[in-house]
């Protein structure tokens, strides 16, 4: 009896031999091969990179990082740079994706070494549209559903502004060795006809579509309150002097929702504790829909409403509640600040 013969594939973790494979043997009883294999022991990512910013980060960023990421992702991604400035932020990675010379594409890699969560999510789409980025990467030890569901969302959007990847990062094993190995796995990419590859999107001009929005936001302004901008504005947002050096009023637009907000500076986590001391009678006067948010490098506390970044029908309309939402932080907080 002929047997047929079946292909496998596996793929590698580390550029060589990431899995291992044991040695072939024989099985005198039933005449059959047997294999002497390792069993790939998971590993707490902690355990490998004890710290985001400055031991994960720069990995990824490196040659070993960066082709990893490649291999899995299926792209060739080249020429990373670390905590790239976007306005008054910093990008984790930004890099480029070089598998066809003649047509480049810029990519953005926000990272968490945590589960997934809003603040990364929004950093990802702002830090994409700040840097003109066609691609951005996500990469976290373990996705929400929702968020996975948003993703793939927005990448069946029809007027996509950029492509969206959700990277899963974990670390392995091999069985009592003390060698260690990472794995990407990719939980969502953009459609493509071909999934061996991924559809690179052309990027639509973002940058032009938020002027064209700023432009109209201005001309709303010059009718209302007299605030004094903190610099020339940046494509996707707007910040505002309140009277305090430790703080300001910004509003921000992201392909996905608007956000008007108090920001706090880095470095002034000490104010951002002595309002949360107040922070129920601070929601009761917000209407009880403010976001909290704090992080080593900022905080902030946030009014939401969802955008509608291609619709210029409802610009008006988001204008207005941005207006009414930066007079009311105002009035909630230009007084306590003033306390502090």
């Amino acid at each position: 009896m002929r047997h047929s013969r079946h292909r496998t594939h596996r793929r590698e973790l580390n550029g060589k031999d990431g899995f291992a494979y044991g040695k072939l043997g024989s099985n005198s009883k039933q005449n059959a091969p047997t294999y002497n294999l390792q069993r790939l022991e998971p590993v707490d990512v902690r355990e490998v990179w004890l710290n985001e910013d400055e031991h994960f980060t720069p990995w990824l960023a490196s040659d070993q990082g960066l082709d990893l990421l490649s291999e899995w992702v299926g792209m060739r991604l080249k020429g990373a740079r670390c905590e790239v400035k976007v306005g008054q932020f910093r990008a984790d990675i930004v890099c480029n994706e070089v598998s066809d010379p003649a047509n480049t594409a810029t990519v953005v890699i926000e990272n968490q070494l945590g589960a997934s969560d809003h603040d990364h999510f929004g950093k990802l789409l702002t830090y994409a549209s700040g840097t003109q980025s066609a691609i951005g990467i996500w990469i976290a030890t373990d996705f929400a559903p929702e968020h996975l569901d948003a993703v793939r969302a927005l990448n069946r959007s029809p007027d996509r502004p950029i492509s969206l990847y959700c990277v899963q990062v974990a670390a392995w094993r091999m069985g009592r060795s003390s060698a260690v190995a990472a794995s990407f796995n990719v939980l969502v990419r953009p459609d493509a006809p071909n999934q061996d590859s991924p559809q690179l999107v052309p990027t639509l001009n973002i940058t032009g579509i938020l002027n064209q929005f700023w432009s109209r936001f201005q001309e709303a302004m010059a009718e209302g309150p007299d605030w004094k901008p903190r610099h020339t504005r940046y494509a996707s947002y707007m910040s505002y002097e309140i009277g305090d050096e430790r703080a300001c009023l910004s509003v921000v637009r992201e392909p996905w929702r608007n956000r008007v907000r108090l920001y706090i500076f880095r470095g002034k986590q000490s104010l951002f504790k002595a309002l949360k001391r107040d922070r129920r009678s601070i929601n009761r006067e917000l209407g009880d829909t403010a976001w909290w948010s704090s992080t080593d490098q900022r905080s902030s506390i946030d009014l939401c409403s969802p955008a509608h970044l291609y619709d210029q029908s409802k610009w008006d309309e988001e204008i207005e509640w941005m207006i009414d939402k930066l007079q009311l932080l105002d009035r909630v907080f230009r007084n306590r600040l003033e306390r502090l």
